[in-house]
């Protein structure tokens, strides 16, 4: 069978009768231009395989199912196999996403250098099935990102190599165009290689401010330094340590207003990834340091105004679960309003796995088969305006006298006042209200 590897469905039922798909068409094989033979029962073996991937994809595209889940069902054979043939058709379903580096360039600059090769410039549409070939125009919610056929090979293209354009899937772009921090902010990129959004974020800075990446694994941040380097950041620096690990309370990150989280997943989203075939305890291990990373971020809620969680995930376990527990557990975030969140995404969260309609209503979320692009959940925190209220819960590493008030009276700015001795700065606070 691994002579038959580069085979691609077209189709999704009907392999023997070659019925007509609405979507995809119908069964091609493409052996790289050699033409086999396969008779009697070699056949059949050749062809009970593309029937029961093609039942598969069905199911899929139904959404009846995940590419995890059918693959591994009972009953499925050649499953790693029957699991790379599925992700690969379903490659055809996405075109070739490619996002600007304003660092370096500009969309019209980028549209020009591809007309000038023969591509056709055409308007922004919404069903993405059929991209024709030689095709470029630019995408609905994004500003800096192009799309183009799916079959587009832009690996030796000199934009491409140079930095100027950036190979990535739009949902992977959306978590840093929801956080778009101003120029000159202070940025943490929690979970950042392999740089990708780190690199988005510094082309929405303007190469202005800081961004400090942290990331645990020190091949896939050495990947980083090099893709952002290539991309021309200078504002960047990464750091190879865990964001649970961090001192929160060092004074660099006095001033972090933003926060990109985006933390390991099952990634059952992907689709043109094949090295979660196998489950795994990610999620596990992504519940058991909910805790550590809730502390780091309520020892950082003095500046931070806020935080972007996606995952390229399509499990509610990983994402409105999370969401629910962390808004059950700060005092100090909401979610951002739908205004804000790609106001007209269609896909939205799950409500039930929330409980709570309104709250869904502010998640993105992204689907292969219905927005041509990786399954991702992206939710907005953004913090709570100026509050006023009494605390005698307070940080060990911030001992205060619980005779004290904290008055909040702008968002970067702490009033201690000690009600016995002095209400001096009492009525400060108040009169600045």
């Amino acid at each position: 069978m691994e002579e038959f590897g580069k085979i691609v469905i077209t189709s999704v039922s009907e392999a023997y009768t070659s019925k007509t798909c609405s979507r995809c068409g119908l069964i091609k094989m493409n052996l790289g231009g050699n033409k086999r033979w396969l008779i009697g029962e070699a056949l059949d073996i050749m062809m009970n395989f593309y029937i029961q991937a093609a039942n598969i994809l069905d199911k899929i595209l139904a959404r009846k199912g995940t590419i995890k889940s059918l693959t591994l069902a009972d009953g499925v054979k050649e499953k790693k196999k029957t699991y790379a043939l599925i992700c690969e058709t379903l490659k055809f379903v996405i075109p070739r996403y490619v996002r600007v580096n304003t660092l370096k360039t500009s969309v019209d600059k980028v549209i020009k250098h591809f007309q000038a090769k023969g591509f056709t410039h055409e308007e922004p549409i919404d069903d993405l099935t059929n991209v024709g070939p030689k095709t470029i125009r630019r995408d609905k919610h994004l500003p800096d990102l192009l799309i183009l056929p799916s079959n587009t090979d832009l690996h030796e293209d000199s934009l491409y190599l140079s930095g100027d354009i950036i190979l990535q899937d739009k949902a992977s772009c959306i978590p840093a165009f929801i956080c778009s921090p101003p120029s000159n902010s202070h940025v943490i990129d929690a979970c950042a290689a392999p740089g990708n959004k780190t690199s988005h974020l510094s082309a929405i800075m303007k190469n202005t401010g800081k961004i400090w990446a942290f990331d645990l694994d020190k091949s896939r941040l050495n990947l980083l330094k090099k893709l952002t380097q290539k991309a021309g950041c200078k504002n960047i620096e990464a750091i190879h340590e865990s964001f649970l690990d961090v001192d929160p309370l060092d004074q660099k990150y006095s001033s972090v207003g933003y926060i990109l989280l985006d933390p390991s997943c099952s990634g059952s989203g992907i689709i043109n990834r094949l090295d979660h075939l196998i489950d795994s305890s990610e999620t596990q291990e992504q519940s058991d340091h909910s805790h550590k990373l809730k502390e780091r971020l309520e020892s950082l809620i003095h500046s931070v105004q806020k935080i972007v969680y996606s995952t390229c995930s399509i499990h509610a376990e990983e994402n409105e679960h999370v969401i629910k527990r962390a808004l059950d557990q700060t005092d100090h975030f909401v979610l951002a309003n739908k205004d804000v969140m790609m106001p007209s995404w269609p896909r939205r969260g799950i409500s039930n796995e929330i409980n709570d309609e309104g709250a869904a209503e502010k998640f993105i979320r992204t689907s292969p088969n219905e927005d041509y692009t990786n399954g991702f959940f992206v939710a907005c925190f953004v913090r709570k305006a100026t509050q006023y209220k009494n605390t005698k819960t307070v940080s060990k590493k911030r001992k205060r006298n619980e005779d004290n008030m904290i008055i909040k009276v702008r968002d970067d700015d702490e009033w201690k006042v000690s009600i016995l001795k002095d209400d001096s700065l009492y009525k400060k606070a108040n009169k600045n209200k």
